[in-house]
């Protein structure tokens, strides 16, 4: 019997050690693909769509920066202005001015600003599958604000159909922050 013990015990051991060596091995193949996947939607899901976000508010938020400002200097020239025939002259020398401001906000729009949220369409089209069960359910809010804005600039909606529509970014809000917040987490999830 002690001759059999002497047998099992080193075969049982190596059968161990080989399951054990195993199992470690492929927990470890696993959490690679896992921190893999991340990566990937790290880099290319969730930075670009984010990347592209941060872009048109920084821009947006110069726009209405200037705007503010741009209004401010209006009212304060007119301001100075008693007659009704100096407020004429004033308006038609400097209207032109103030106008290029409106007409460079609207050209950025559509052929900056618009085209990055198609960008952010685009990626969340061709990479759905690397975005989180929660994000996806967001892409329906993405297409239709950006494709109420694409009508509007066409002139395809009458105002008060836009007006009643309650198109605003601040609808978008929700995704953004959620876009943040699993950036933020996938990243950690690789430290």
């Amino acid at each position: 019997m002690t001759e059999t013990m002497t047998f099992i015990f080193p075969a049982v051991g190596s059968l161990a050690g080989v399951f054990l060596g195993g199992w470690i091995a492929n927990r470890n193949n696993e959490k690679r693909r896992k921190a893999d996947f991340i990566e990937k939607q790290l880099s290319e899901f969730y930075g670009p769509i984010v990347s592209l976000r941060a872009e048109i508010k920084a821009h947006s938020e110069l726009r209405v920066k200037i705007q503010n400002v741009a209004s401010s200097k209006w009212e304060e020239l007119f301001s100075r202005v008693k007659t009704p025939e100096a407020r004429d002259k004033l308006s038609q020398k400097r209207y032109p001015q103030f106008q290029a401001i409106i007409e460079y906000d609207n050209t950025k729009l559509r052929e900056e600003l618009i085209p990055a949220y198609q960008k952010m369409i685009t990626l969340f089209r061709d990479k759905m599958w690397l975005a989180e069960p929660e994000t996806r359910e967001y892409f329906d809010d993405l297409v239709e604000f950006v494709d109420i804005w694409e009508r509007s600039l066409r002139n395809t909606l009458p105002p008060e159909v836009l007006e009643d529509l309650d198109h605003d970014e601040s609808n978008l809000a929700p995704f953004y922050e959620h876009l943040e917040m699993t950036l933020n987490k996938l990243r950690n999830e690789l430290k």
